[in-house]
């Protein structure tokens, strides 16, 4: 549940909600059981050297058949499904925080289907 950063936009993946929720929770007797962290990064606000490194992984990874790009409005359920099926196949290997991913990310599909 978001607690903090009510000024910026929603991101996807992460949780979005009024910010009465916290106490209305807290009410209820719920606590927070993790953190979850998410950050805005731009270009303008990465050093040149964590650029070039960045184009560098990129180039290395390209050789190798992986392409990393950003998500497609359009293709929201193409890239969706895609996601969750490295989740189901890597999960085991990248932990619970993949695994906590994949279950907003069928909340998300669900929404989407609405």
């Amino acid at each position: 549940m978001l607690i903090d950063g009510f000024d910026s936009p929603p991101m996807i993946m992460m949780t979005y909600n009024f910010p009465y929720y916290v106490d209305l929770m807290e009410k209820n007797g719920l606590q927070k059981e993790m953190d979850l962290l998410a950050y805005y990064v731009t270009p303008q606000k990465v050093e040149k050297k964590s650029l070039a490194l960045s184009d560098a992984i990129n180039a290395r990874l390209k050789k190798k058949g992986i392409v990393v790009r950003k998500i497609s409005v359009h293709a929201i359920e193409k890239d969706a499904a895609m996601f969750e099926e490295i989740s189901i196949t890597h999960g085991k290997k990248t932990g619970d925080l993949c695994l906590l991913h994949m279950k907003n990310l069928c909340t998300s599909k669900m929404i989407l289907s609405e």
